[in-house]
C-alpha cells in the first residue's frame, strides 16, 4: 500500500455555527494590492466528491477533524443526525476511507453536533456528542466518550453533563472566567443553555447563570409530565436561550466575548467583572430584526479589529417586522459595529451559514456563504473574495462551487484536505428532498496556482486551554496579519485547528509573535514560508 501523505490541516471555518479563529490585518501597507488579489490569485475549485470516498447521500449534521486512529493524521468525523456518526480515515490528496468498526461504544440518536477537545485535561482529545430531544417531544442524553476512538464507555451521566431535556445544537470547551477551569458550554434550541465547570473528580456545577446571567436549566419550567424537552409556553415567552454562540475577544483582554443567537434574536455578550453581560449598544438595531441565522467573525477592512458578517434566512412565518432579508457586513471599531452598506455583500434571502477563509492566500478575509431553498431542495455556495479594505467581489467563474446542488446545506468546513497550502471546501448537506434528491457532502478542491502560506499550531503549558491567544505575523517589514485562536466551529461542532496565514508573494516571514491569554508573549524571527509551525507556550 502506498504511504499516506501527511495531512496539514489549516484554519477551519464554521458554518451553521460558524466561525472562530477570525482573520485580521492592518490597513494601508498591511493590505495586499487589490488588483493583484483580483487577478493573480483567483481560486479555482474542482468537485472531487465522487473520488473522495465520502458519502454523497444521507443527512449530515456537523463535522470535525481529529486523529481517530493514532497515526498522526487528521481524519474526518461526520455527524449523520439520525444515525451514529461516521468516521473516515484520511488517505491524503482529498481521499478518505470509511472506518466501519469505529464508534462501537456510541449509542446516540438525533445527533446534532460533536465537540472534540481535551475535556479531562489528560492531553488526549475526547468526544462529546450533542443530541436533540426528538423535536421537543422527548428527552435526549448527550454522551461523553474519553479519547477519540469511540469505544470507551459513556461518562456523561457520571460527570453530570447529559442535559436530557436540552434540544442540543452545539458545544464549546472554554475557560470562560479565565480562572483556569474547563467550562463546557452547551447551547440548545428553545431550552436553557448549560455552562458546566468540569471537575472529573467531583460533581459538575452549572454556571450558566453565574457566567452569562441566563436562566439555568433548573430555572426553566420543563413539562416533564408530558416528557417534553422544552420549556412550557409561558416559560418560553419569559425566558432566554442561546442556540448558536461564537466567541471572539473584542477588547483585547484575552477573554471570550460572544455573538449569540436565540432569544433575544442576536446580541453581543461582553465579559466583565466575572460575568458575560449583554452589550446592547454594540449592534445597530437594523441588524437584529429580522433575526440572522448565522454569523462569522473576521477583519474584513484590515484595521486589526474584528468585524462581523451576518446571514439571514427565509421568512417561514408572518412577522410584524417583515422586511427584505439581506446579509450585512458590520464593521467593528472599539467594540461597536456599523453597517458597511455594501450591496455586493447583501446576497438577499435563503441564507443558511457563512464562514471566513483566506481562499486565495493573499492575507485578507474572504467570505463563503451557503444558501438553500426548500421549494427546490437545492443549495448554492457563494464565494466573495476580499480585494482590500472590506471590498468583496464574486469571482467571474466560481463553478462548480456556485452551481445549484441537490440537498439543503447545513454547514461548511474550510481546510487544506490535500496538503498543498490552500484551503479546500467541504459542504455539509442536511435535509434531503422527498425523492432523495441530495444529501451527504460535497468536497471542492482548491486548485489555487500561487500564494505562500503558513499554518501555526499552539501547544499549551500544563495542558491549559489557549483559546483567546493572538498570533501576529509581519512580512515585508510592515505588512501585518493577526489571528485570534478559537475553536473551529462547523454547524455546532467544534474542534482545535491550526491558524492559517495566506502570505501572497512573500518569500519569508520577518517575525511571528504569540500573545498568550494569561499574559506574556513569544516571538520568532526569520521564519520560512510554506510550512506547519508549532509554537509552545513557555
Amino acid at each position: 500500500m502506498a504511504p499516506r501523505t501527511r495531512f496539514r490541516p489549516a484554519l477551519c471555518l464554521v458554518a451553521g455555527l460558524a466561525l472562530s479563529g477570525a482573520a485580521a490585518g492592518t490597513a494601508g501597507a498591511g493590505a495586499v494590492d487589490a488588483s493583484a488579489a483580483a487577478t493573480a490569485r483567483v481560486p479555482r475549485f474542482a468537485d472531487v466528491t465522487p473520488a473522495s470516498g465520502l458519502p454523497a447521500r444521507g443527512q449530515t449534521s456537523g463535522a470535525v477533524l481529529v486523529d481517530l486512529d493514532g497515526d498522526g493524521l487528521r481524519d474526518l468525523l461526520l455527524g449523520r443526525h439520525a444515525r451514529v456518526p461516521e468516521a473516515y480515515r484520511n488517505l491524503g490528496h482529498c481521499r478518505f476511507a470509511r472506518l466501519p468498526d469505529w464508534g462501537a461504544g456510541i449509542d446516540i440518536f438525533d445527533h446534532h453536533a460533536t465537540l472534540v477537545d481535551d475535556l479531562d485535561g489528560d492531553g488526549i482529545p475526547d468526544l462529546y456528542f450533542v443530541v436533540g430531544a426528538h423535536r421537543g417531544e422527548g428527552i435526549g442524553n448527550n454522551a461523553l466518550h474519553p479519547g477519540p476512538r469511540g469505544d470507551a464507555a459513556d461518562l456523561a451521566r457520571s460527570w453530570g453533563v447529559q442535559d436530557p431535556f436540552g434540544r442540543g445544537r452545539g458545544a464549546l470547551l472554554l475557560d470562560v472566567a479565565a480562572d483556569g477551569s474547563r467550562d463546557l458550554l452547551v447551547f440548545n434550541y428553545r431550552t436553557a443553555p448549560r455552562a458546566y465547570a468540569l471537575r472529573p473528580s467531583g460533581p459538575m456545577r452549572d454556571r450558566v447563570r453565574e457566567l452569562f446571567g441566563l436562566p439555568s436549566a433548573e430555572d426553566a419550567v420543563v413539562a416533564e409530565v408530558m416528557g417534553r424537552g422544552e420549556p412550557s409556553g409561558d416559560a418560553r415567552r419569559r425566558g432566554e436561550y442561546v442556540h448558536d454562540l461564537w466567541p471572539q475577544d473584542l477588547d483585547g483582554d484575552g477573554r471570550a466575548d460572544y455573538l449569540t443567537l436565540g432569544v433575544p434574536p442576536v446580541r453581543i455578550l461582553r465579559f466583565a467583572d466575572g460575568v458575560a453581560r449583554p452589550d446592547l449598544p454594540a449592534l445597530p438595531s437594523e441588524a437584529c430584526i429580522p433575526a440572522p441565522v448565522a454569523g462569522a467573525w473576521g477583519d474584513f477592512d484590515g484595521d486589526g479589529q474584528p468585524d462581523l458578517y451576518l446571514v439571514y434566512g427565509e421568512d417561514d412565518a408572518p412577522s410584524h417586522f417583515a422586511r427584505p432579508r439581506r446579509n450585512r457586513l458590520l464593521l467593528g471599531r472599539a467594540g461597536r459595529f456599523t453597517d458597511a452598506n455594501d450591496s455586493r455583500l447583501a446576497l438577499a434571502g435563503a441564507g443558511v451559514a457563512c464562514a471566513t477563509a483566506d481562499l486565495d492566500n493573499d492575507g485578507t478575509s474572504d467570505l463563503v456563504v451557503l444558501q438553500s431553498r426548500r421549494e427546490t431542495w437545492q443549495s448554492r455556495t457563494r464565494i466573495l473574495l476580499n480585494t482590500g479594505r472590506g471590498r468583496c467581489v464574486e469571482p467571474p467563474d466560481a463553478s462548480p462551487v456556485a452551481a445549484d446542488t441537490p440537498g439543503l446545506a447545513d454547514g461548511i468546513l474550510a481546510a487544506d484536505f490535500d496538503a498543498d497550502g490552500d484551503l479546500d471546501l467541504l459542504v455539509l448537506l442536511g435535509a434531503i428532498g422527498p425523492a432523495d434528491r441530495g444529501g451527504g457532502v460535497r468536497l471542492y478542491r482548491n486548485d489555487l496556482a500561487s500564494g505562500h502560506w503558513l499554518n501555526v499550531r499552539l501547544e499549551p503549558r500544563d495542558r491549559r486551554l489557549l483559546w483567546g491567544a493572538r498570533v501576529a505575523v509581519v512580512i515585508a517589514g510592515d505588512r501585518r496579519q493577526t489571528r485570534q485562536y478559537w475553536p473551529c466551529q462547523v454547524h455546532g461542532s467544534a474542534f482545535p485547528e491550526p491558524l492559517h496565514f495566506g502570505l501572497g508573494g512573500a518569500a519569508r516571514i520577518d517575525s511571528l509573535t504569540v500573545f498568550w491569554p494569561e499574559g506574556g508573549w513569544t516571538t520568532r524571527t526569520e521564519i520560512a514560508v510554506d510550512q506547519d509551525l508549532v509554537v509552545r507556550q513557555p
